[in-house]
């Protein structure tokens, strides 16, 4: 098994920043399952009034699983956790003195405690923190030509994006995507609360579909709509519960992340999971909206079929968006995370 160990790059040949890496290892499903707990708890704590003033909190282990604690335990495998703005986005946490925490563990913690963490700054800032998630082909590609997508990624993905879900406060995602795939968007293959569901659909397209969608049941969903486009839309006969926000068009027809970020942060949700589809995700992406993109990649080649992303084109490799990458193995599979370099 590979344990952490913290690389020097040195300076790159595109004058890329310098930065330290970390080799991450494998994704362990019982170590999931021993920390996931903990982590649940941790979110409910973040997100209350009573983390404000705290600096430091804590993950100690007892009889193999996992529990958090807001006091400094006596045990030696503790996790140490700084709530203060990290100056590193990765090196948020250190193990306690004397600790015998082994790499399965370390590797659940490094890949979802700083999302909770994104989440906590963002509400104590007033920001969003968005977290977006995307499984494609060797080739690039999310689905086939026609649409068809399920599944591309292995059932250790699939679980991966539910505990995403349960760890934000909102799962997003485009109205192509409730059209095509119509997904439940809800936590059902871990425990923990379901996000609000909100569908991004600046035309308001999703809410004159002839026949329902999942994401309409069981509570409902937020829909985001242009001004314009809310005042030709009819809600009240259209089956399912449905909050409408209408924001001005601030990027030609579309809505820009910026103004969907706004409205969020206004009705107190700031952690944000952005689950699809590729012209939501290029947009956010476009935007520098993103702060921790979670690439999934499957061994299979589709050929053709749509792109996990949809950009401007640059006339020079160097123009290109550089990113800071680090790797997760997930059942033979690769799951990338990525953060823009930050000046």
């Amino acid at each position: 098994m590979v344990h952490f160990r913290a690389l020097d790059n040195g300076p790159t040949r595109n004058t890329t920043p310098r930065r330290t890496a970390y080799l991450a290892c494998r994704f362990d499903k019982p170590a999931a399952d021993a920390t996931w707990s903990a982590l649940l708890a941790s979110k409910e704590f973040l997100t209350s009034e009573e983390s404000d003033g705290v600096s430091r909190v804590y993950f100690v282990r007892t009889n193999g699983s996992w529990e958090f604690c807001t006091e400094p335990p006596t045990a030696h495998d503790v996790l140490t956790v700084s709530l203060e703005e990290p100056t590193d986005g990765r090196d948020i946490f250190k193990a306690g003195a004397g600790s015998r925490i082994e790499t399965e563990f370390l590797t659940l913690f490094r890949l979802y405690l700083p999302l909770l963490l994104g989440g906590y700054h963002a509400r104590r800032t007033g920001t969003v923190f968005v977290t977006a998630h995307v499984a494609q082909s060797l080739d690039g590609r999310i689905a086939c030509t026609n649409g068809h997508s399920q599944w591309i990624s292995n059932e250790a993905n699939l679980i991966h994006s539910h505990r995403l879900r349960a760890l934000h406060d909102v799962v997003l995602v485009g109205g192509r995507t409730v059209k095509i795939d119509d997904p439940q968007l809800t936590v059902r293959h871990v425990t923990g609360e379901n996000p609000v569901r909100v569908i991004l659909s600046a035309s308001g397209s999703v809410l004159k579909l002839q026949e329902s969608r999942n994401v309409f049941d069981e509570g409902g969903a937020t829909v985001i709509c242009t001004t314009e486009a809310r005042a030709n839309i009819q809600i009240n006969g259209h089956p399912g519960n449905v909050d409408l926000i209408d924001v001005e068009a601030t990027d030609g027809p579309l809505i820009e992340p910026d103004a969907i970020a706004k409205v969020l942060s206004e009705r107190g949700l700031h952690s944000v999971f952005l689950e699809g589809g590729s012209q939501t995700l290029s947009s956010f992406l476009q935007h520098g909206r993103i702060d921790i993109l979670h690439v999934h990649v499957a061994p299979m080649i589709l050929g053709s079929g749509i792109a996990s992303f949809s950009l401007p084109e640059v006339s020079r490799v160097q123009d290109g968006q550089k990113l800071q990458m680090e790797h997760f193995e997930m059942e033979g599979e690769l799951l990338f995370e990525c953060r823009a370099f930050r000046s």
